[in-house]
């Protein structure tokens, strides 16, 4: 037998083996990053948007860092998804007033800008090299 397949076969006997996850217990608490990555991928900043607007409940603050129940914030995620709207305005658009658009009517054209001026690059007379 050659060598080298006598080393992968070596490895690969040697090699530990995964042991099978259980599932998780549902009373675990769980990081920012794991907060992230159950509800969808998303970014620290909408986690912290969540947290401001009451859609997920508030973390446990242990030595500066946020844990949140995994039951609690996973039912958290479940009824705000249920309750919420599909075709909801943004927050910001909703709170500035402005409706959505009305089907069949054209919005009122925005007032021309006006063009931005190049600027050229300017430089001196070019100068005669004078022989002497």
């Amino acid at each position: 037998m050659p060598t080298k397949q006598r080393r992968a076969l070596n490895r690969a006997c040697i090699a530990p083996q995964p042991e099978p996850q259980a599932a998780p217990d549902p009373a675990t608490l769980i990081t920012s990053a794991a907060a992230c990555a159950l509800a969808g991928a998303i970014s620290g900043m909408t986690l912290w948007r969540w947290e401001r607007d009451g859609v997920i409940p508030a973390p446990t603050v242990i030595r500066g860092r946020k844990f949140w129940n995994r039951a609690e914030f996973l039912a958290a995620l479940t009824a705000a998804a249920s309750s919420a709207p599909i075709n909801a305005p943004h927050r910001r658009t909703a709170q500035a007033g402005t409706a959505a658009p009305t089907p069949g009517v054209e919005p009122a054209p925005k007032a021309a800008r006006p063009k931005a001026r190049r600027r050229s690059l300017s430089l001196p007379a070019p100068v005669a090299i004078l022989a002497e």
